[in-house]
């Protein structure tokens, strides 16, 4: 018998929520479960539901849609590309090497990519 669990859904970018968050002028995850809720007629915000999505954990494609519907973007520009899931679930390894300065480039987006269009 297969003991893996399986896992559904997909990840969103925390980079890229928050980039597709301040294109939109919304401020908080907060306001952006506020604008959900009012957009779905809904009566309690789905705080928890955004701040999944923001932690990178699994959630449903029809999730990020509706995050994406309020940012004005389209869902797929939302996803975490797999490149940034591997090894996403495995433990942050400690070194004791010290450098004195940070690698070039360090902080730096590698990708350039926007969320327009």
């Amino acid at each position: 018998m297969d003991t893996r669990s399986r896992k559904r859904g997909i990840k969103a970018s925390r980079e890229r929520l928050e980039l597709a968050m301040l294109n939109a002028g919304v401020k908080t995850q907060a306001e952006l479960s506020d604008k959900i809720a009012e957009h779905e007629g809904l009566a309690c915000p789905p705080k928890d539901t955004v701040n999944r999505a923001f932690r990178q954990q699994f959630v449903s494609p029809a999730t990020i849609a509706r995050i994406a519907h309020i940012l004005q973007v389209p869902p797929e520009k939302l996803y975490l590309p797999e490149d940034e899931q591997a090894g996403q679930d495995a433990l942050p390894v400690q070194t004791n090497d010290h450098q004195s300065s940070p690698p070039s480039g360090a902080g730096k987006s590698q990708r350039g990519d926007s969320l327009s269009g």
